[in-house]
């Protein structure tokens, strides 16, 4: 090599190492500590405070936290805990330091590592408020305790008021009492592109963690003024947990009343002891006649659009009988993974099969149901992906969508089907179906449904069809709005998120599936930071092969955990976005909970098995627990009983099915 093209020589000694002191480390390297800076980061550092009031109530110090989100963009926690030590630390290089300066700057200490401060704690790496202080521009906190109040302040981790006592207060039996800690803190728009706190995203959690822990009462105020001018304020409190609910339902399907020792003249008593309630499961995603084709080896290890052109010729000799059998055996799987509300996307049919089929089944087997009028209109000849035999013409689909809206649809309460207007996807019908069925489901006031965005093959095709992405293209023909979801959406970049989010669109994660077809893992903790509506959906049992929607709300979790970090997804947050979250996107605000006058669709899940042995959270189902649900009520009415269906003959149905798939082989 010559001299000129010999590299510098680069000094690499023990004067190149560099040691990041105090909270440094943190500030240089955010994402080591709180996963990234972006919504997720910046709401970690709630999570990590009320997180330290949690580990109070635990130990059995604190009964109320109060977390405010204030109009200059801070957040203040407040609890009644026993409050932060104030006393000089007793040793060591911080020896005669506060130790409320200690906990709040000095990395990996705390209470939790040893001695008696906490026997039992929800977190033990002594790091979390060191980092909300780190990456604050300010940080506040208040200390009650002994009659007194203590304060100290903080700048991006600098101490910049010592602390002081700033208030002895006159002895009463009130002050007396008085104890706890107040931490107000501001992020730092140095750290965080996005600094504003989403209500929505604290409201899921902060009612999760009421419900983990019995008895604590955690409100959460919103000081800022949202778009219809209103404050929010919501108090969560559970008195005995998830499990301890004893649930009474009258009045036409409706919670009456939820307590222990409820008495109700004339009802059905239930023994729930050892259980777990929790509000019956939503699937917003499914196509029930699949399960008459589970495994077929042709389609096993396609993708997308290989495994539909494997299967379109096989549907294609579907008839009534078949659409009819195969959705009561898809509908019977769902009630026994404890779901009580599905959609269903039926596009396809062949030999005079109607919508009027899977409506039937759905009667007979008790679910609550939301059937979508589904259509193909460009066939192989005209460049679409579906055979021609499988198309219709676009007047009769509209024809057909205007009957059974007129014939089944029930916007009322409570009702136990409603009918959405639902082409199949964006490569196989036409711009003006899209849009003239927009137009209709409005004029009808009924929901829309389709595909979007499921892998990069879809992703491909609208670019060169439409010249643009999946979600704007959407927006342009209408199909954005509270009154839209759609399913998949493993492809949804940033600016399609933001979309959806704005425009109240919601989305059916079906991450089983995606993971079947190989189409990717959809960005759901992104789509729910942003404040998307999330449910879950199974899917086709052809490209599932199961339809278990608890399976649903475990691969949820892992997916989310795999792509973002281990604490990207909780399993409580998993079993909301399965219940609520599904309920949410389907339009239904009746049910999806548990509270009082809303619809009493409740699974009982059976914590004494195998699944949960050895549990120390019974309620943590998604992470220990049953697939298989013990009882399961809809609108009141039980329809499995101990780990049986009630309301159908299950083996004569599993019978009728695999007699009618042999006869579909045999055809090939």
């Amino acid at each position: 090599m010559s001299e000129t093209n010999q590299l510098p020589e680069q000094r690499y000694d023990a004067s190149s190492i560099k040691v990041l002191e105090g909270l440094d480390a943190v500030r240089t390297r955010p994402a080591m500590y709180i996963g990234d800076t972006g919504p997720k980061g910046l709401h970690h550092l709630v999570w990590e405070v009320v997180d330290n009031s949690i580990d109070e109530a635990m130990a059995g110090f604190c009964d109320t936290i109060n977390v405010v989100l204030q109009d200059d963009g801070g957040c203040r926690v407040e609890d009644n805990g026993r409050g932060i030590p104030v006393d000089p630390y007793p040793s060591g290089p911080h020896k005669g330091k506060s130790a409320a300066e200690v906990v709040l700057t000095v990395l990996h200490a705390g209470g939790k590592f040893g001695g008696e401060g906490y026997k039992v704690s929800g977190g033990l790496h002594g790091v979390g408020v060191k980092c909300v202080n780190a990456l604050s521009e300010w940080t506040e906190v208040e200390v009650f305790k002994n009659e007194k109040t203590y304060h100290i302040a903080f700048a991006r981790g600098e101490v910049t008021k010592p602390l002081a006592l700033v208030e002895t207060l006159e002895k009463t039996a009130a002050t007396a009492k008085r104890t706890g800690t107040r931490i107000t803190f501001l992020p730092d728009a140095q750290i965080f592109p996005d600094t504003e706190f989403r209500y929505e995203t604290l409201e899921n959690r902060l009612r999760e963690l009421a419900f983990l822990n019995p008895g604590v009462k955690i409100r959460l105020i919103d000081e800022r003024v949202d778009a219809s001018g209103q404050r929010r304020d919501n108090t969560f409190h559970s008195p005995d947990g998830i499990g301890g609910y004893v649930v009474t339902s009258a009045a036409g399907g409706v919670i009456a009343a939820i307590g222990p020792d409820l008495q109700v003249a004339g009802a059905e008593s239930v023994n729930v002891a050892g259980c777990v309630l929790t509000p019956g499961l939503v699937n917003t995603h499914h196509h029930l006649y699949q399960t008459l084709t589970r495994a077929v080896p042709g389609g096993q290890d396609a993708l997308l659009f290989g495994w539909l052109q494997t299967l379109y010729p096989i549907w294609s000799r579907f008839g009534p009988e078949e659409m009819f059998v195969s959705a009561q055996v898809g509908l019977v799987e769902l009630a026994l993974s404890g779901c009580t509300m599905t959609s269903d996307h039926l596009y396809l049919y062949p030999n005079g099969s109607r919508l009027d089929d899977t409506i039937a089944a759905a009667a007979d087997v008790g679910l609550r149901f939301h059937p979508t009028r589904g259509a193909m209109s460009i066939g192989e000849s005209d460049g679409g992906l579906p055979p021609d035999a499988l198309v219709e013409k676009e007047a009769a689909i509209l024809e057909d969508c205007i009957r059974v809206i007129d014939a089944f649809h029930d916007a009322r309460a409570g009702a136990m089907v409603r009918v959405g207007v639902a082409p199949c996807s964006p490569f196989s019908v036409s711009r003006d179906l899209m849009r003239d069925a927009a137009i209709l489901a409005r004029d009808k006031g009924v929901m829309l449904h389709t595909h979007l965005a499921e892998n990069d093959e879809d992703i491909a095709y609208s670019l060169e069809k439409f010249g643009c992405r999946p979600g704007q293209y959407a927006e342009d023909l209408g199909w954005t709005g509270d009154d839209v979801w759609h399913a998949h959406c493993v492809k949804l970049d940033g600016q399609e998120i933001d979309l959806f989010a704005k425009s109240g669109t919601g989305v059916a994660h079906c991450p089983c599936s995606n993971c079947r077809l190989g189409s990717g893992i959809a960005p759901v903790r992104q789509m729910r930071d942003a404040g998307v509506k999330v449910g879950l959906g199974v899917d086709g049992s052809a490209s599932n092969d199961i339809g278990n929607l608890m399976g649903e709300a475990r691969q949820t979790m892992l997916l989310q955990r795999v792509q973002n970090g281990a604490d990207a997804m909780s399993a409580d947050e998993a079993l909301w976005i399965a219940t609520r979250g599904g309920a949410q996107v389907l339009g239904r605000d009746d049910c999806g909970e548990i509270a009082v006058g809303k619809r009493a669709d409740i699974a009982v899940w059976d914590a004494n098995g195998i699944e949960s042995a050895g549990s120390w959270d019974p309620a943590a189902l998604v992470l220990a627990g049953p697939s298989k649900v013990r009882d399961l009520f809809v609108e009141g009415r039980r329809i499995v009983a101990s780990g049986q269906m009630v309301t159908i003959d299950t083996g004569s149905v599993i019978a009728r099915q695999n007699t009618l798939a042999k006869r579909l082989w045999e055809r090939m």
